[in-house]
């Protein structure tokens, strides 16, 4: 019995010695690795700033702590000697998984430094540069294949172990680095998609090219604005240029495309057999959602042109306005000094007014295009930053959209909200408003729109939905540029306007009643399997019609925490919406505000849905 008992004290003696050195060593090796995690916090907020150098130290000396760190989680014979111990082993095994992961951090971006760096500027920022019209396309697609190699192995948000039996400093230094590592997988993400686009519409994968819609917003259709100009951008081998710009006039077809080939949903082409979108340019972008527009202005296209083309790129003054952020000012024969901020105002207002002739006016929001694009391609330009930031924000407007034939790139440009398409109508509550001008003149400048949406929304059960729709005519009753005010025939007055206005709606939304003065009776019909109510309304300079519509909503499933989302369309003004929704669980409200991007009320979209 003495010799069990002292074996046991001894054993015992031992193990809390080792216990005291393995608690010593755990404490260092956490401490170490602490200081290396703020070192990589302090490098990545300094590559967002686009401070490389400091970067560089720091990644450099983080590496250094946990090249050693690591060593020292290894090998150790008194870590291997209790390393099975129930609670330090869970605590051993976030060490040893959490300082690789750091060092999978570092290590890639390290690599991404080093094959940027010649896109680095004098003062150590990343930029990429864009000399009369060419990138630089070799660096640009390594840095994607990096970007994109580092973001896969990255865990996500939802990735981190469980740190139930871990003690407070290492759980939280699990927490930390596993957050860390999440955004920069999703930063890592975001740039290797963007630089994949760049890349892909430089002609990193073949040669491309782009027709250019330019877009009238004082003008709409259901996609933006009337389509009145053209131009196409050309890519090869990373380099742009730029073919011919004009009026889309020069691009008339004497023969419609056959739907059948653009694979046109019927009740579409029912619903605009008198406008003929395949047929007339004016009205391809009828319906809301561009992924109908582009093919079928890529096969008018080619059909006047007998060229093929491997996309669209819809622009309007909005969008100019934002190349010319980029650019500065451009000066254009007729009109003068055009901005980002007079663009706008002068294109789709002051120069209908102030140039006597109606040709010309109509040219004008296309010279300013050309010239424009001229600026960019023909331009030297250190760095790209100040056109994505610009670029980006007004493409969430939809006042700039791109369509890619490729499907892959057309994937990535829809990831950013830039492709014009519309959500999914049968998993999701959503609302958007188109106004269409039919009356032949200018005066969407100074339409105002609004939707008020009441009424409740319960689980499993029938929701009962009233929308209130605005429609303002703010136009001076004496305005006198007929081009702009009107009026088309004798039988108008200046500036009255005609128009066809469309809610669209979930799948499967029925009106049960409508009260308003409109020149056509609402309906619920169809476009492209997607509910909507349409009606005509008109109304004059100086005055407002308002619209009641009384909608049946279909039982919304059990399951799903309730969402509701708002999308935009890119009007001059753009519409306002509001809204007071009982959902039963949750209530789904908004002031009366402009919408101007994207919105999604209420709980989170489920993940990877539009």
């Amino acid at each position: 019995m003495r010799v069990a008992a002292l074996v046991f004290g001894v054993t015992l003696a031992a193990l809390l010695v080792i216990g005291g050195v393995v608690a010593f060593r755990l404490g260092k090796i956490a401490s170490d690795f602490r200081r290396a995690r703020t070192l990589i916090e302090s490098a990545s907020t300094h590559i967002e700033q686009g401070q490389l150098g400091p970067a560089r130290t720091e990644l450099s000396s983080a590496q250094q702590l946990l090249t050693t760190t690591n060593g020292r989680l290894y090998g150790q014979p008194e870590l291997e000697l209790v390393g099975w111990v129930p609670g330090i082993k869970e605590n051993l095994d976030s060490l040893r998984s959490s300082v690789g992961l750091a060092l999978q951090m570092v290590n890639g971006g390290n690599t991404l430094l080093e094959i940027t760096q010649p896109l680095e500027n004098q003062q150590g920022r990343l930029e990429v540069s864009l000399n009369h019209g060419a990138i630089p396309l070799q660096t640009v697609r390594a840095a994607q294949v990096a970007a994109r190699d580092l973001a896969q192995v990255l865990p996500g948000a939802t990735e981190e172990p469980s740190g139930a039996r871990l003690v407070g400093p290492i759980a939280d230094l699990q927490h930390r680095i596993y957050s860390q590592a999440a955004r920069r997988r999703s930063q890592l993400d975001n740039v290797s998609r963007a630089l994949s686009i760049l890349s892909d519409m430089a002609g990193g994968n073949g040669p491309r090219r782009y027709l250019i819609a330019v877009a009238n917003t004082a003008e709409m259709r259901g996609a933006g604005g009337m389509v009145l100009s053209y131009g196409v951008l050309e890519a090869t081998n990373g380099t742009f240029s730029l073919g011919n710009f004009g009026s889309i006039d020069e691009l008339a077809i004497d023969q419609a495309i056959d739907p059948a080939s653009l694979s046109l949903p019927e009740d579409y082409l029912t619903r605009w057999a008198g406008q003929q979108p395949t047929l007339l340019w004016r009205n391809t972008t009828l319906a809301p959602d561009f992924s109908f527009a582009a093919p079928d202005m890529e096969a008018m296209f080619s059909r006047a042109t007998q060229l093929p083309v491997d996309g669209v790129i819809q622009i309007d003054p909005a969008g100019l306005g934002a190349i010319l952020q980029g650019t500065g000012p451009i000066d254009v024969s007729g009109i003068g000094s055009v901005s980002a901020d007079n663009v706008v105002d002068l294109v789709l207002n002051r120069a209908y007014i102030d140039v006597p002739s109606r040709d010309q006016r109509q040219e004008l929001l296309g010279d300013v295009a050309k010239t424009a694009f001229n600026a960019l391609i023909n331009g030297d330009f250190a760095s790209l930053r100040p056109f994505g930031d610009a670029l980006f924000k007004t493409a969430q407007q939809r006042h700039l959209i791109f369509y890619a034939n490729d499907s892959t790139v057309r994937e990535q440009v829809g990831y950013f909200g830039a492709d014009g398409a519309l959500p999914l109508a049968d998993t999701q509550d959503y609302a958007l408003l188109t106004v269409q001008n039919f009356s032949k003149n200018k005066l969407d400048y100074y339409i105002d729109s609004s939707v008020d949406l009441v009424g409740s929304r319960p689980r499993t059960r029938v929701g009962q939905m009233q929308a209130t729709i605005s429609i303002a005519n703010t136009a001076p009753a004496d305005g006198k540029a007929s081009y702009v005010f009107g009026p088309a025939t004798k039988s108008e007055t200046v500036g009255l306007y005609r128009g066809i206005v469309s809610l669209y709606l979930p799948t499967g939304v029925s009106l049960s009643s409508a009260d308003g003065p409109t020149t056509s009776s609402p309906v619920a019909t169809s476009e492209a399997g997607r509910t909507l109510v349409t009606f005509g309304v008109e109304v004059p300079a100086g005055e407002t019609r308002v619209v009641t519509l009384a909608l049946v909503f279909p039982p919304r499933p059990a399951a799903l925490p309730y969402m509701f989302r708002l999308v935009p369309v890119p009007r001059i003004r753009p519409t306002v919406f509001s809204m007071n929704i009982d959902a039963g669980d949750t209530r789904v409200s908004r002031g009366a505000e402009p919408l101007l991007t994207p919105t999604v009320l209420g709980a989170p979209p489920p993940v990877g849905a539009r």
